[in-house]
């Protein structure tokens, strides 16, 4: 579930818009849209197994240990799409996101494609911390689906601002082959 800051939704460099495309199930929350209050019910789903995806202080890395503890509920991510300023006012304002469990990224999680300038060391963009997630909750196949879809997106964008894609991407795909991944 990506929880979408408002000004993120047309921001050329932002990539959560993405992730429903190519990932099933996946839903799309906006946040910060004035007079239509956020819609809290999916985020607190007795269904779901959720975690947010934040990098708070002190808290565990996620990993497959995290579906353990709950095998009659369907593992579910929230991510928050915004600027890290944005995101972190969010998690003040969106007191629902308190009674989750937060889990961070692993150490060696680098972005692979800077269409946003990080402000600290580990920062990377929404679609690159979900496929990175998805590898550490094994996922595999899901993950694959974001950075293909990534790289495509990343090409296009170096490509409309005059610079070259960077060594790390994969070959470009057609958009039709990206497909639909399935957790």
């Amino acid at each position: 579930m990506i929880l979408q800051h408002v000004k993120e939704r047309f921001s050329q460099s932002n990539t959560g818009n993405l992730l429903p495309l190519v990932l099933q199930g996946c839903e799309l929350l906006s946040y910060g849209d004035p007079g239509r209050p956020l819609a809290t019910d999916p985020i607190l789903d007795d269904a779901m197994n959720s975690l947010v995806l934040f990098p708070l202080p002190d808290i565990p890395v996620i990993s497959r240990l995290d579906l353990e503890r709950s095998s009659t509920h369907r593992p579910g991510l929230v991510v928050l799409d915004a600027t890290w300023k944005q995101a972190r006012r969010m998690l003040t304002r969106v007191p629902v996101l308190r009674c989750l469990r937060f889990r961070r990224l692993p150490d060696n999680a680098t972005p692979r494609w800077r269409l946003r300038e990080p402000t600290c060391p580990g920062q990377v963009g929404t679609a690159e911390s979900v496929a990175w997630a998805l590898e550490a909750l094994g996922f595999v196949e899901a993950a694959r689906s974001v950075w293909d879809a990534l790289d495509l997106v990343g090409h296009h964008v170096l490509r409309t601002r005059g610079r070259r894609s960077s060594s790390l991407a994969r070959d470009q795909l057609a958009i039709d082959d990206i497909g639909r991944a399935r957790l």
